[in-house]
C-alpha cells in the first residue's frame, strides 16, 4: 500500500526508485539498487546518519555505488514525514533528508545481496507501553509452506488479524509489521521489534 499524500505522484521532484508505503502499522521508504548496510545477524551500517538540533530533521548519506535515486523532494504530509528530499553530493555520496513533524526513529536495513533497502520510520514505544509486535510470518515471493493451493503465508497473516483484533478489544497495545502480501527479510523484523521497543515479540507461522 502506498502511504502519505502524494508520495510518488509529486510531478515537482525527479525522484525516482524510491517508494514510500505502509503495510500494517509499518510505513517504510523502500529504495531500489541503494546499499545501505551489509549483514544480518551483525549488521554493519555503510551511511552515517544526523539529526539537526529540532531532532525533526534527520539526515542519511551513503556513498552512491551506481545507486541512482535522481534528485528533488518528496512530498508527504503524513503524521510520521512531511517530506523527503534526495540530494547528490559531489563527493559520490547521496543525502536523503528526512523532515518531519516531530522525532523519529529510522533503520535502513539492505537485504542480502538484493540492493533492495528498506528504511522503516519508527516511534518506539514507552516502557509503560508494554508493546505487543505482531509478525505474520513469510509473505510476497516467501510463501512458507503449501499445500495444494494453501499457502503458509496467507495462514499467518489471517491469524495475525485476528489476534490484532483480540488483543486490541483487550486494550493491549500492538504493532503490526504486516497486513498485506508484502517481503520483510527474518533479521529486519527482530530489529524493527527492538528499534520498537517491543516487550513481547509473536510471530505467526504454521
Amino acid at each position: 500500500e502506498t502511504a502519505g499524500d502524494g508520495s510518488n505522484d509529486d510531478k515537482a521532484n525527479n525522484i525516482k526508485n524510491i517508494d514510500y508505503r505502509k503495510s500494517g502499522d509499518r510505513y517504510y521508504f523502500l529504495l531500489t539498487g541503494a546499499v545501505l548496510t551489509k549483514g544480518d545477524e551483525f549488521l554493519e551500517e555503510l551511511y552515517t546518519g544526523e539529526y539537526d538540533k529540532t531532532g525533526k530533521k534527520y539526515t542519511i548519506t551513503f556513498p552512491a555505488k551506481g545507486a541512482d535515486l535522481g534528485s528533488g523532494v518528496m512530498k508527504i504530509n503524513d503524521s510520521y514525514i512531511n517530506s523527503l528530499e534526495v540530494k547528490n553530493n559531489p563527493d559520490g555520496t547521496i543525502s536523503l533528508i528526512f523532515n518531519a513533524p516531530e522525532k523519529n526513529v529510522y533503520f535502513a536495513y539492505t537485504r542480502g545481496t538484493s540492493k533492495y533497502t528498506s528504511i522503516t520510520v519508527l516511534k518506539p514505544a514507552a516502557d509503560s507501553k508494554k508493546l505487543v509486535v505482531i509478525d505474520a510470518g513469510h509473505g510476497d515471493s516467501a510463501t512458507g509452506a503449501i499445500y495444494k493451493n494453501l499457502k503458509e503465508k496467507d495462514l499467518n497473516l489471517d491469524i495475525a488479524k485476528r489476534l490484532n483484533t483480540l488483543l486490541k478489544q483487550k486494550g493491549v497495545n500492538t504493532y503490526m509489521l504486516r497486513d498485506d502480501d508484502s517481503y520483510i527479510a527474518n533479521y529486519e523484523r527482530a530489529y524493527i521489534a527492538n528499534k520498537m521497543n517491543a516487550k513481547l515479540y509473536l510471530s505467526i507461522h504454521n
